[in-house]
């Protein structure tokens, strides 16, 4: 049969955005909504035969006299050749180099003079570009060291106190149908209107131009996979194994990831699972630590940081629980959330309503700010969102934020702008 060259291709795409139980983190109630339809860009990639299917870069040893660069290059299938590659910031460093390649992964590590660390206050970022047979793949990345230690978080071998909310990526009217503008106008609103140095992504992974932002401005980021108090069996666990992989897989270059959120938010221990969970994370990224955020003192740790939503302060003098009452024994500690549900507060409530909301957070950041086992904290939240009809007021908003839906702050976000000057 003679091909007709001038013919067109369709692409049709069925969605189905039913809540199905398999599929985390449905199974019982959430909190939050999961809009429906293709709410990100969907482009069509034209590929050679061999391809470069994933670059993974690592920045080992980051203090000492040189940087080096660690990447693996994974192409589609095993191949034979020359790969071109490039580190460069975009201004005035651009080192090239050439690699011989025989197999499906080509691991390179390189001496990279003159490179500068990634910071908060000086966020540093480069590119990696690899090159085989006409095609390319990129990555921006950045020389930094992050770690959760028993006496809090380091970066860059200096103590850091985390000062962050967590955010959902909801929008009044669309959800989380918006351009890459705004999800970056939201990392600028953190970091430099409210004065965050940490966002956490609650409570699954953000779009990509949020990340790409938080690197861009040095907004540091805890990421977790999709999930609330509900854990699920059978095709829920393997959905839920394969979502942590396509998150770590799709965000493990960038400079402001400093976690892996690998539990069920708020979920019961289940030991068998969250070994499965953690390990791989750490295979897919033996850089970066795990964390799983539970709202019940004394639970299990396979994670290497304990993440624990303390609400224990409800305006009396308790502001938050001691890190060895709740844990138990001695580990890296930060609060992941704190207020929220506690207080609900409209923008436009009364004067004495919305200063008590703002003294709430103000007395919980102080009380972990005295701690020096306590990395640091994420309010409960950034901003108002739309729930479901089993939360939230009557409306279906939860007015949790200390910024309303459209992001005008209430008086309860000065305190994370006064917050700024302390770190």
């Amino acid at each position: 049969m003679k091909r007709n060259m001038q013919s067109k291709n369709v692409l049709a795409v069925a969605l189905d955005c039913t809540e199905r139980s398999e599929i985390p983190p449905f199974g019982f109630m959430v909190d939050y909504l999961c809009y429906g339809g293709i709410y990100r860009e969907v482009w069509l990639e034209i590929v050679e035969d061999a391809y470069i299917e994933d670059i993974f870069v690592r920045t080992p040893n980051v203090l000492g006299q040189y940087k080096i660069l660690e990447a693996d290059i994974t192409f589609n299938r095993s191949v034979k050749g020359t790969v071109s590659l490039n580190v460069s910031d975009g201004k005035n460093l651009s080192v090239d180099k050439k690699a011989e390649i025989d197999g499906r992964v080509l691991r390179v590590r390189w001496n990279i003079k003159g490179a500068k660390l990634w910071d908060i206050n000086d966020p540093n970022l480069y590119t990696f570009t690899a090159s085989f047979k006409g095609g390319e793949m990129r990555r921006r990345f950045g020389f930094r060291e992050a770690k959760f230690t028993r006496t809090g978080f380091m970066l860059n071998g200096r103590r850091v106190q985390l000062v962050g909310l967590n955010r959902h990526q909801s929008y009044p009217y669309v959800g989380g149908a918006m351009p890459a503008s705004a999800q970056k106008a939201d990392a600028d609103l953190l970091k430099y209107t409210l004065g965050c140095n940490f966002v956490r992504t609650a409570h699954y992974p953000d779009s990509i131009h949020f990340l790409d932002r938080c690197d861009e401005i040095g907004l540091i980021v805890f990421t977790e996979m999709p999930s609330w108090q509900h854990l699920g069996e059978g095709e829920w666990r393997v959905n839920c194994l394969q979502n942590i992989r396509d998150m770590v897989v799709r965000d493990r270059s960038h400079p402001s990831i400093v976690l892996w959120g690998v539990r069920v938010n708020e979920g019961a221990d289940c030991d068998e699972f969250y070994a499965e969970t953690n390990a791989l994370a750490r295979s897919l990224d033996p850089t970066r630590q795990t964390g799983g955020v539970r709202n019940m003192p004394r639970s299990h740790l396979l994670e290497d940081v304990y993440t624990y939503n303390d609400f224990s302060h409800a305006g009396g003098a308790v502001k938050l629980l001691p890190p060895a009452l709740v844990t138990g024994f001695k580990a890296p500690y930060l609060v992941t959330e704190h207020n929220g549900h506690m207080y609900p507060t409209k923008s436009y409530d009364d004067d004495l309503h919305r200063t008590e909301h703002f003294l709430r957070h103000a007395r919980v950041m102080d009380a972990y700010y005295k701690e020096e086992d306590i990395a640091g904290g994420f309010g409960w939240c950034y901003a108002d969102y739309n729930t479901h009809k089993d939360f939230g007021s009557g409306d279906r908003i939860c007015y949790h934020g200390v910024m309303d839906m459209f992001r005008n702050p209430k008086p309860a976000a000065g305190v994370y702008t006064a917050a700024e000057a302390r770190y």
